[in-house]
């Protein structure tokens, strides 16, 4: 369906659109501005290819994830560091981002600021550690760079619950793919984080 174009009549207009396949419960639909063509019962490619670019998007608009990317690989020195690191973030916000999704996260209303603090602090805690690891003596030879993939398996924890997050309305365009959905929108970040980082390797 080709949602109406009906965003230019206010600052901010919903749509709420019901929805009924043959022999599926009802399902109700809220659309933000003008999102224009939206499967409503997509098949799995649909629903992977809308997720993959959804995730991709999300990760280079993300400025604070990018910062955090960034302080996360500036002291590594060679691919295979690099990879490490990368890589345990990536499995550590898959693992919240699919418990989120399945319910398994607190819904009350300090829960979403709480994240967005965490993910303001672990910024400011990797920048610290760079800092502190420029002006000692070895610089990144030194063993705080070693454990660095442990750092970023624990901040990514959090920063999976804030893709959740930005994840929650979109869900709904998932129709029965919702565990192919997830892992599209982890493969659209995870092709993010790659560019952003094959842009940033050669000027590190």
């Amino acid at each position: 369906v080709r949602a109406a174009a009906v965003a230019r009549f206010g600052l901010r207009v919903v749509t709420v659109l019901r929805f009924r396949a043959p022999g599926h419960p009802e399902r109700a639909f809220e659309f933000i501005g003008d999102p224009g063509p939206v499967a409503l019962d997509p098949r799995w490619h649909q629903a992977a290819w809308r997720f993959v670019r959804l995730g991709f998007d999300h990760i280079l608009e993300g400025f604070d994830h990018l910062l955090f990317l960034f302080c996360l690989v500036l002291p590594a020195r060679g691919f295979i560091s690099l990879a490490v690191v990368v890589t345990a973030f990536t499995v550590a916000h898959s693992i919240t981002l699919f418990s989120a999704a399945f319910g398994y996260a607190p819904d009350a209303l300090w829960f979403q600021p709480l994240v967005a603090t965490l993910i303001a602090v672990s910024i400011v805690y990797m920048a610290r550690e760079n800092i502190v690891l420029a002006v000692r003596p070895g610089g990144a030879a030194r063993p705080g760079v070693s454990r660095r993939w442990m750092i970023a398996f624990g901040f990514g924890l959090v920063h999976g619950f804030g893709f959740s997050l930005a994840l929650r309305e979109s869900l709904q365009f998932a129709g029965a793919h919702v565990v192919t959905s997830l892992f599209a929108f982890n493969v659209g970040v995870e092709l993010g984080q790659l560019l952003v980082v094959a842009l940033m390797a050669p000027l590190l």
